[in-house]
């Protein structure tokens, strides 16, 4: 970086870019600013990024957003430090777990504007509650709203403490199975052991789990039938989670009903994919 006159320099985006996308390319044409791209000596002390198998080096990323007409740079540990030496610069950074340690670790006593935008999948944006759209809502049908009662009571069997979730399948008004979350191998395993879900928050690492949901419980129920989930529709007293979701597409579900809940990671957008009808049972009529 000696090359660059970074004295008079009033403001630098600091930024991982694995991969040249158009949300990145948003977020740093609204900067108006200089482009710093970690180098491989930052990236080293993140081992989550190891594993990134869509990145190019960081010299491929700049020469990309030259090409695209904006003024970029490989940034290393050393380059980072001599840029505070020299200059009180504003830093704009995107809202990951990586570029706030970054921070925390590089940028203290600096000012630091943290922006959200969608630059890869990671710990905040995959825990977070997204709210779901649902194609269309529904609060006076009675069929729908008896089913989902039944749902909901259905979830109240459930003995893990940390959500209680039921399930209903149903066919040409007919009922097909009923689930709800269950421990396993016994529905005690949580009362004998302790539950495994006490380490993480709502919606975090949702594949640790002690329990069978109640999703993929119906849909179990359903294998070991003579009949299937094809072109029936799904009640569930909770929005799904996407693990459940990728289950509730294969097996043919047309429509899913929900009573509550966010759509956590991608699940909405699996259904969606999935051309299943997404409908919210409304109880406030």
């Amino acid at each position: 970086m000696e090359e660059f006159d970074l004295r008079d320099c009033s403001k630098a985006v600091v930024a991982y870019v694995p991969v040249v996308h158009r949300e990145l390319l948003k977020f740093f044409h609204s900067q108006q600013a200089l482009v710093l791209v970690l180098g491989e000596d930052l990236i080293t002390e993140y081992s989550q990024l190891e594993h990134d198998l869509r990145a190019v080096r960081p010299d491929e990323s700049v020469e990309m957003l030259t090409g695209l007409g904006f003024l970029a740079r490989v940034i290393s540990r050393d380059d980072i430090l001599h840029f505070l030496s020299i200059s009180s610069a504003v830093f704009a950074l995107p809202q990951d777990e990586v570029m706030t340690d970054f921070a925390e670790r590089y940028l203290v006593g600096r000012t630091v504007e943290f922006h959200n935008i969608f630059t890869r999948w990671h710990k905040k944006n995959v825990t977070s509650e997204q709210e779901v759209n649902p194609n269309r809502m529904i609060s006076l049908d009675d069929f729908d709203q008896e089913v989902m009662a039944a749902c909901i009571d259905e979830a109240q069997k459930s003995s893990d403490w940390w959500r209680q979730v039921g399930a209903v399948a149903v066919r040409e008004g007919l009922i097909l199975a009923m689930a709800f979350n269950k421990h396993l191998p016994t529905d005690f395993s949580s009362v004998i052991d302790g539950d495994i879900r006490q380490c993480f928050d709502f919606g975090e690492r949702m594949e640790i789990c002690g329990a069978i949901h109640a999703e993929a419980a119906v849909v179990s129920m359903m294998a070991r039938s003579e009949s299937s989930l094809l072109n029936a529709d799904l009640y569930v007293s909770t929005f799904p989670c996407p693990m459940c979701a990728r289950l509730i597409v294969p097996a043919g579900v047309r429509r899913l009903f929900y009573h509550e809940g966010y759509s956590v990671c991608d699940a909405f957008e699996i259904l969606s994919a999935g051309e299943v009808e997404i409908i919210r049972v409304d109880f406030s009529e």
